[in-house]
């Protein structure tokens, strides 16, 4: 909001900073909120309920955009437009200081009984007692991914593949965010060489894409903890994508609506990674230290895709912005290609570890206070 008070460039700027600063800590700290509620499989569909609404909020965004355009006043309509969609997350901020709950373990919100219910399902699955940031767990989230890359392949070193984790998801995160990134800034442009040609129709043809998305993903997401699987779930869609994105390189340029129903499945497909994506780092960072260092890297190593996104369709490119599809096709390749690499290399561990130590005792509650995911008895989510 303070963004329609600046009168200069330096002003903007400062306006920025302070803007991506707090939603980066925003957007990581909500996903390690939740999986200190709820189970390694059940995670993805709740993150559903976090990161879905970002497809509808692009949806409302060009409902929004289209009906600012509109406006006649003598205030700016981009000033219309910052205090519309900055108002309702300022006022949704304070009623969350008063009705979040804190923690399972310590919070002022709940009943006798409700505080029971919560520590009984914190316990039911894995325990840390350390209830403080462990220094050493914080240096292995840091530097555990080194192993990975020296390529040990002792299998009684197998305990130390840990790292397997925190790289190779960033990395998927990486091709997902560029593409996000592109949707979201370009979204509207592409649309309008369809033969919506004013910003306002432009606009408002954005809304079906994202509602696609927003179906895509609650169906990904709930297939992914219903079968306990992350891998394929960003596999498959990513697959989609990518054959969507080659096609519309190569369609002629009078394929308007053809164009328009592949963006649809583009936008639906790539949004739908979203939330196993994020379920599957947080649920193999054993401990709640480790989670944290974890989700912090996984973001800002995953927010050099959203700075190329940005990137992928110059004006000079248009109307066809063919490199832009052949730049959007090879990151969902990419993401599929990794996320079938972490697959292997987590089944990899989880067997070495069977044939080690034997299979674990199903439903037995590990104390992850010490060895968080090196404990012999974890097995990762792939």
């Amino acid at each position: 909001m303070l963004q329609c008070a600046t009168y200069n460039f330096a002003g903007l700027v400062v306006c920025r900073v302070f803007l991506g600063a707090f939603e980066g800590l925003f957007g990581t700290g909500i996903v390690y909120y939740l999986s200190l509620w709820y189970h390694r499989t059940e995670l993805s569909k709740r993150l559903y309920w976090y990161l879905g609404p970002t497809s509808i909020a692009g949806a409302f965004g060009g409902v929004i955009a289209y009906g600012v355009g509109h406006i006649q006043s003598s205030i700016p309509q981009w000033k219309w437009l910052f205090v519309i969609e900055a108002a309702p997350g300022f006022l949704l901020g304070l009623f969350c200081l008063w009705v979040l709950p804190d923690r399972p373990l310590k919070n002022s919100r709940f009943t006798e009984d409700e505080q029971k219910i919560a520590c009984a399902r914190y316990y039911e699955e894995g325990i840390d007692k350390a209830g403080k940031i462990q220094r050493k767990h914080v240096l292995w989230a840091l530097c555990d991914w080194r192993v990975y890359m020296q390529g040990t392949s002792d299998l009684e070193q197998s305990r130390k593949l840990v790292p397997i984790l925190t790289l190779p998801s960033a990395l998927i995160y990486v091709p997902t965010a560029a593409l996000l990134s592109s949707i979201s800034g370009f979204l509207p442009t592409l649309v309008s060489e369809l033969g919506y040609k004013s910003s306002t129709s432009a606009n408002l043809m954005t809304v079906p894409p994202y509602a696609c998305a927003f179906v895509a993903m609650f169906l990904v997401s709930y297939s992914s903890d219903y079968f306990k699987e992350r891998a394929f779930h960003i596999i498959i869609p990513s697959i989609v994508s990518a054959v969507a994105y080659i096609t519309i390189a190569n369609l002629p340029e009078d394929a308007l609506h053809a164009k328009y129903g592949l963006l649809c499945i583009t936008t639906a497909m790539n949004y739908a990674t979203y939330p196993p994506g994020h379920a599957w780092v947080a649920n193999n960072l054993g401990n709640e230290t480790k989670r944290a260092i974890g989700l912090g890297i996984f973001t800002a190593i995953g927010n050099f895709g959203s700075i190329a996104g940005s990137y992928f369709y110059p004006s000079t490119d248009g109307p066809l912005y063919r490199t832009g599809h052949y730049a959007a096709f090879g990151m969902s390749i990419a993401a599929g290609i990794m996320a079938l690499s972490n697959k292997g290399l987590l089944m990899y561990v989880n067997r070495s570890r069977d044939r080690q130590y034997g299979k674990p005792v199903e439903g037995a509650v590990l104390d992850l206070t010490e060895n968080a995911d090196d404990l012999p008895g974890y097995r990762f989510i792939t």
